[in-house]
């Protein structure tokens, strides 16, 4: 369960307004998966549960650095869906993420159900 995306939508009444620039933020984190968003856009989008910070360290020999980036959350994804049948995203992209979707939905309610 996103908390954040749960905190947001629960907060007052639930309305989800992006900027256009938000949108183009969105679908540039779940076209290619992960993508460095700390602008205004990118922090409306974390505010809002969509998108999730992650860690990725490098090594270099004996050496590592640790740089964080942003990835889609589900809700971030199934808007991203939503967005496509709106016309603001590229349906033909939107239906390459949508099976995956599909499939990472599936497995955690396989999960949950399994849980005694």
């Amino acid at each position: 369960m996103n908390s954040t995306f749960q905190e947001y939508a629960t907060g007052q009444a639930f309305v989800l307004t992006l900027t256009k620039n938000q949108i183009d933020s969105l679908r540039l984190v779940v076209e290619h998966g992960t993508a460095n968003l700390n602008d205004v856009s990118g922090r409306g989008l974390l505010r809002r549960g969509l998108i999730e910070p992650v860690s990725i360290e490098k090594k270099w020999g004996d050496k590592s650095l640790v740089s964080w980036t942003h990835r889609p959350t589900l809700a971030g994804r199934f808007l991203y869906q939503l967005l496509s049948e709106a016309g603001f995203v590229d349906r033909q992209n939107a239906m390459k993420d949508f099976g995956a979707l599909v499939a990472e939905i599936e497995s955690v309610t396989i999960t949950e159900q399994a849980k005694p």
